[in-house]
C-alpha cells in the first residue's frame, strides 16, 4: 500500500463507531488465546501496539523490525497512528511491550495444521472423483491447468431448455458468468448451485478450480494478479472481454481482485463477503485463532470449521503466509455499478447483521 492508501484507511477507521473495542479486540492473551476484554485494556503497551500497527500496515512481523532496519518513514507512520488513536480515544499508551499479549496477524503466524491420515485425502480425492462425474453429467468440461500452472476450470457451453416452465427465469446473453467458490472441499459442495445454473442460465458458464482452498495436495498458490490474468486468459481465449463474476466466501477475495485490477468485470455478485471485513478482528481470530472449547463456546460447526478447514495443512499454510488483508479489502464503494451482496445472518466468522442492516457501508 501507498501513504496515500493507508492514510485513507487509517481516517475511516478511526470514525469507527466503537474505536476502542475495535482496535482492542485484535489482541489477546498468549497462553490461553482469550481476547481482550475491556476491563483489560490497560494492560496492553505502546510496543504491542507498534507490533500489530507494524504487520497491519507493513506486513512486518514486529515493530523491532522496523527500528533495526532504520526505516525511519515507517516508523514515524507508526508513531503518527499512534499518536492519533491515543489523542481520538484521550488515552497514552504505557512504553514498553507486555509478553503476555499478543495480536491477531496474518502472514507472520505459525503454520498451525493438525495432521490427517492419507485415508482423510483419499477421501477427499473420492468427492473429487464424484465432483467430476456430477459436473460431466451437467454438462461442464474441464480443463486442466493454465499456461502458468495456476488455475483449472470447467465451462459449459452449450444453451440450455428453460426447465423452469414459464416462469423465464432463464437470462439470455452472450456475457459469460464466472463463479469462485470458497474454502472447502472444492467445487464438491457446490454441485446442486452448478445444476441450478446450468438450468436457469442460458450463458457459457465457467467454474474456477482453486485446489490450495480445498484440502487437495496443492501447495501452490497463485498471487492475486497471477489469478486475475489467469481468469482474464482464460476469458480471453473464447473471445470474452466482460464477464458476471460471482464469489462466494473466500472466493469473493478473487471477485475483489477482479473488480480492482481487471477490465473484464460487467458485474459482481459476492455471497457470504470476506472482503468487506477483513479490517475487522472477528473475520481473522474466528478463522486462525479460535479453538472451540477452549477460548470460545463449543460449538459442532465450529469443531468442523477448525479441525477440517482451519488447520488443514494447504489451507492452513495460506491463510497463514498468502492472505494479506489489503489485498482483500473492498470498500463498498468500489462496488461495479451491477452488484448484488448476499450474507448469511449466522455467519461462522463474522456477524452478518451487519450487512443485513446495509452497516458495512457505514461500520467506518
Amino acid at each position: 500500500m501507498t501513504y496515500p492508501e493507508r492514510r485513507k484507511i487509517w481516517k475511516r477507521i478511526l470514525k469507527h463507531k466503537n474505536l476502542e473495542h475495535f482496535l482492542f479486540a485484535w489482541f489477546y492473551w498468549s497462553d490461553s488465546k482469550i481476547r481482550l476484554v475491556q476491563s483489560e485494556y490497560g494492560f496492553l503497551r505502546r510496543d504491542n501496539f507498534a507490533d500489530w500497527l507494524a504487520w497491519s500496515l507493513f506486513s512486518e512481523s514486529s515493530y523491532e523490525n522496523l527500528v533495526g532496519n532504520r526505516a525511519n518513514s515507517k516508523v514515524s507512520e507508526i508513531e503518527e497512528v499512534i499518536e492519533s488513536v491515543e489523542k481520538k480515544l484521550g488515552i497514552v499508551f504505557q512504553p514498553g511491550r507486555n509478553p503476555k499479549i499478543s495480536a491477531v496477524t496474518l502472514n507472520h503466524n505459525i503454520v498451525d495444521a493438525y495432521p490427517k491420515p492419507l485415508i482423510f485425502y483419499v477421501v477427499m480425492k473420492g468427492l473429487e472423483i464424484v465432483e467430476r462425474i456430477f459436473l460431466r453429467k451437467f454438462g461442464f468440461r474441464r480443463v486442466s491447468e493454465t499456461k502458468n500452472d495456476t488455475l483449472s476450470y470447467w465451462i459449459h457451453t452449450s444453451a440450455s431448455k428453460n426447465k423452469l416452465g414459464d416462469q423465464n427465469t432463464q437470462q439470455n446473453s452472450t456475457i459469460p458468468l464466472v463463479f469462485i467458490h470458497g474454502i472447502g472441499v472444492g467445487l464438491f459442495q457446490y454441485l446442486s448451485f452448478a445444476s441450478f445454473l446450468v438450468k436457469t442460465q442460458n450463458r457459457p458458464i465457467f467454474l474456477i478450480e482453486l485446489p490450495y482452498v480445498s484440502m487437495r495436495l496443492k501447495e501452490k498458490v497463485p498471487t492475486p494478479k497471477q489469478t486475475v490474468q489467469e481468469i482474464e486468459r482464460i476469458l480471453d481465449s473464447y473471445g470474452y472481454q466482460k464477464a458476471h463474476v460471482v464469489g462466494h466466501s473466500w472466493g469473493t477475495a478473487v471477485v475483489s481482485w477482479m473488480i480492482k485490477y481487471s477490465t473484464f468485470t460487467a458485474s459482481a455478485v459476492l455471497l457470504d463477503p470476506i472482503v468487506f471485513f477483513v479490517t475487522l478482528p472477528d473475520l481473522a481470530f474466528n478463522f486462525v485463532h479460535r479453538i472451540p472449547g477452549y477460548n470460545t463456546v463449543a460449538r459442532a460447526n465450529e469443531y468442523l470449521l477448525h479441525s477440517m478447514c482451519a488447520r488443514e495443512l494447504h489451507i492452513s499454510m495460506t491463510i497463514s503466509r498468502k492472505f494479506r488483508w489489503n489485498e482483500n479489502l473492498l470498500w463498498p464503494e468500489e462496488l461495479p455499478e451491477h452488484h448484488f451482496v448476499v450474507g448469511a445472518r449466522q455467519d461462522m466468522l463474522l456477524d452478518g447483521n451487519l450487512m443485513e442492516k446495509c452497516e458495512y457501508q457505514s461500520y467506518y
